[in-house]
């Protein structure tokens, strides 16, 4: 039961990506895209997770329990929503229709849509941190934001290395 509690959130969140891959880059859904990518960003939950456990660490002296991990967790529901958004809004139009995303109509609900999904995180980050750890405001504020430039340095740096190390290895041969 323990280990259940521990892994169903962030597997939700793998989930939710790998769909979002699958309908963003062939309009439906298959198992075969859907399990590629939550492989392919599987970084995202573990990074997440890696930095929550420093973070309240830091905090309480002691790693979180599955059931801190697991409500920790659903402060990713608005950044599921967006991946649920985007990919509906990618996957209703024609792939030549994409491309003309310039066009500001069509680039101020994908705007609007990662606004949101930034911001509404932040807000329960903060009132997890503030609920959880018994911190002030203030406390709650650092603690959200060490945990997101934690998770999203890691993140990036992944992403751009993974992308990137075919042309490091090709400069060096």
């Amino acid at each position: 039961m323990t280990t259940w509690l521990l892994v169903r959130r962030p597997l939700l969140l793998a989930l939710f990506i790998g769909c979002g891959v699958s309908l963003m880059s062939s309009g439906r859904l298959t198992p075969r895209l859907v399990i590629d990518g939550m492989v392919s960003f599987a970084f995202v939950p573990l990074f997440e997770l890696a930095a929550f456990a420093l973070v309240y660490r830091r905090r309480s002296g002691r790693l979180p329990s599955a059931l801190e991990i697991d409500r920790f967790f659903t402060t990713n529901t608005p950044w599921m929503l967006c991946i649920v958004a985007l990919a509906a809004l990618v996957s209703l139009q024609a792939p030549r229709d994409i491309g003309a995303w310039t066009v500001p109509p069509l680039v101020w609900f994908p705007l609007g849509a990662i606004t949101v999904a930034i911001a509404s995180p932040a807000g329960y980050d903060v009132r997890y941190f503030r609920d959880a750890v018994s911190r002030s405001m203030a406390g709650a504020v650092r603690d959200a934001i060490l945990l997101r430039a934690i998770a999203w340095t890691a993140g990036a740096i992944y992403f751009v290395g993974i992308a990137i190390w075919p042309y490091i290895v090709s400069w060096t041969s």
